[in-house]
């Protein structure tokens, strides 16, 4: 009888550590998903070209199959998000910062063709103010011309 309630209170005692080894390690399962996804999260806010927001995204797909198989704890510890919503959140991030530099791209570009237009303009106005000066100083000579 002794030795019966030994084995159980030890039985109780190896499920009671056990099941706390457990939610430990989905804790820490759990935390190690946030840090890694905070990091991406930010890592697209910071990133400065094209080439970063690639390599952001094969993170992205990183993580998503290194946690997948703990889909279940992971839906359950980011609420009001899920799994995928989270996945869907860092790819809109990704898709908006993307449209950011293709939009930085084209304004660049626009800016380069206008400047180039002004330098023109620039150039074509001095021309004209010199054909003006010229043509004064000869409107200035031809009275005089004139009385000769």
């Amino acid at each position: 009888m002794k030795r019966l309630l030994i084995n159980n209170v030890l039985l109780m005692m190896f499920l009671l550590t056990s099941t706390m080894l457990f939610a430990q390690s989905d804790y820490e399962m759990v935390q190690s998903f946030k840090e890694r996804y905070q990091k991406l999260s930010d890592g697209i806010k910071l990133a400065t070209n094209l080439e970063d927001l690639d390599n952001l995204s094969l993170e992205i797909d990183n993580l998503k199959r290194d946690f997948s198989a703990k889909r279940g704890i992971l839906d359950e510890s980011l609420y009001p998000e899920n799994f995928n919503s989270a996945f869907e959140n860092l790819g809109s991030s990704l898709d908006l910062r993307r449209e950011d530099f293709t939009s930085i791209t084209v304004l660049q570009t626009e800016v380069t063709t206008l400047k180039s237009e002004v330098d023109l303009l620039n150039r074509r106005n001095n021309e004209l103010i010199n054909q003006i000066t010229v043509i004064e100083s000869q409107r200035k000579r031809m009275p005089q011309q004139l009385k000769n």
